[in-house]
């Protein structure tokens, strides 16, 4: 009588037996993208030394996707000398049957079984119900498979707007714009990469989103449209000293665009630098960039006409010819001459004499305000002669402040091309006395009526070209009006 030791050790010699005996049989994962039929492989393990002369299967599948059309042994395991394979269909299963004279060996395809494809976009599962070499041996480990049919669909894509940028689909990076297929039924991960110089706006074509990453599901043909816009930036200015002068420029602007800033100085100043973080970055009062972030830009100026000021003490003693305005290093010429009764003694500037004839010459680098002093005297006359003069010349205006008119008194030594302007604080000409008329050689005389202006400051430029000597003229000055 066997023990149950031995039994045991014999049960467990049988297991393994059982386990190295198995012939391993696989149905394959099958995609097919746009095809009409397919040939579907069935996979055998080494099956030499078994003594195979037969086998049979059932096999299941959805016959709304598949429609069997034949099986074929044509270079497989069962492509032999005497064998034969037949098929039937039992209870919607497809019944494959083979047998023959010479014994199964070797490892690879077993037999192909050929379908029609039906139906696009469609999947069903292959499954064995059963499956027998011979009569039962050797045992078999079954695999089953699957069969998926989908059909590829062509989306457009493209861009709009006037920035630029790229796509990716499922992190693949694509140039805009293209075609391309894709899988019906499948859901795709799209993502919008602008360019440094853009920023993505929306999704626009067979959906809408402002998400520039989103989801994407193909179900026919279609179009994609990303917009891009370019960026903005904003260029702003300050004016150096703030009253000196003014810019034109500054606003919204593209990336990339080409902004060109201009500074105009006011009467009296000069346009000195342009400067970024108080770094210079050009001295052309036209200044041009490109513009690839916000900007902030400063305008400097420097005074470049300056201010000679000159009151009389008493203010009824006589006149002044020569006060007004003046470039840096110019030289001014002062002239004091007295009313009857009065005789004129100095120059002051903040109670220090400074000169004692009445003629003062000297060079410009500053404001100056400066006082012509008299005393009474009597039986003196004034030695103001008008048509004694040896340049042109404008006397200051008077009187100034006025209201609401004030009057201008020059002289041209020989004819003349003659502008005499009035301009307000902003640098914006208010009226035009006289424009590059020519007048001959004498002393004239111009009144200027204010009367329709507001009170405040104002500016006048006086510019002669002797057409004869071919010299140049230039004055300029503050005139004061009070309502």
């Amino acid at each position: 009588m066997i023990s149950k030791k031995i039994k045991y050790i014999l049960f467990i010699f049988a297991f393994v037996l059982s386990l190295k005996a198995q012939v391993n049989v696989s149905l394959p994962d099958t995609l097919l993208i746009n095809e009409k039929s397919i040939s579907i492989p069935i996979e055998v393990s080494n099956l030499t030394g078994y003594g195979i002369r037969s086998y049979r299967f059932r096999l299941k599948y959805d016959d709304n996707v598949l429609k069997f059309k034949s099986v074929s042994d044509n270079k497989t395991l069962s492509d032999r000398r005497s064998w034969d394979v037949d098929y039937y269909f039992d209870d919607e299963e497809l019944v494959i049957r083979a047998d023959g004279y010479f014994s199964l060996s070797g490892s690879g395809t077993l037999l192909y079984i050929k379908f029609d494809i039906i139906k696009e976009n469609a999947s069903t599962d292959l499954t064995f119900n059963s499956f027998i070499f011979n009569y039962g041996y050797p045992p078999v480990n079954l695999k089953n498979g699957s069969f998926s049919n989908i059909s590829e669909v062509l989306i457009y894509f493209k861009k709009s707007g006037n920035g630029d940028g790229k796509i990716s689909i499922d992190g693949v990076i694509y140039n805009l714009p293209f075609e391309k297929k894709l899988f019906s039924g499948k859901t795709y991960t799209l993502k919008s990469l602008p360019e440094n110089s853009s920023i993505f706006n929306f999704w626009e074509g067979i959906f809408q989103s402002v998400q520039s990453q989103t989801e994407f599901t193909v179900t026919n043909s279609a179009e994609i449209i990303l917009v891009f816009t370019l960026k903005t930036f904003a260029v702003s200015a300050q004016v150096n000293p703030a009253d000196y002068g003014i810019v034109n420029g500054v606003g919204v602007y593209n990336f990339g665009d080409l902004v060109t800033v201009e500074a105009n100085a006011y009467p009296g100043m000069e346009f000195s630098s342009w400067t970024v973080n108080g770094s210079e970055v050009s001295s052309d009062p036209n200044y041009q960039f490109n513009v690839y972030e916000d900007v902030e830009i400063t305008a400097n100026f420097i005074q470049s006409l300056f201010q000679i000021n000159v009151n009389l003490n008493p203010p009824e003693a006589g006149q002044i010819i020569g006060a007004g305005y003046y470039y840096a290093d110019q030289l001014a010429t002062l002239e004091a001459s007295s009313n009857d009764n009065w005789k004129f003694t100095c120059w002051t500037e903040f109670d220090d004499t400074v000169s004692t004839d009445s003629i003062y010459i000297f060079e410009v680098s500053t404001n100056r305000n400066l006082i012509a002093n008299f005393d009474f005297v009597t039986n003196i006359q004034s030695n103001l002669t008008l048509n004694n003069f040896d340049a042109n010349y404008i006397d200051s205006p008077y009187p100034n402040p006025f209201n609401p008119a004030t009057n201008f008194i020059f002289g041209v030594t020989n004819t003349s091309q003659v502008s005499l302007l009035i301009y307000d604080i902003t640098g914006e000409m208010v009226d035009k006395l006289f424009l590059n008329e020519i007048l001959s050689k004498g002393t004239y005389q111009k009144s200027f009526n204010a009367s329709k202006l507001p009170s405040g400051v104002y500016f006048y430029q006086f510019i002669t070209v002797d057409l004869e000597k071919k010299e140049k003229y230039f004055k300029s000055g503050k005139l004061i009006l009070l309502k």
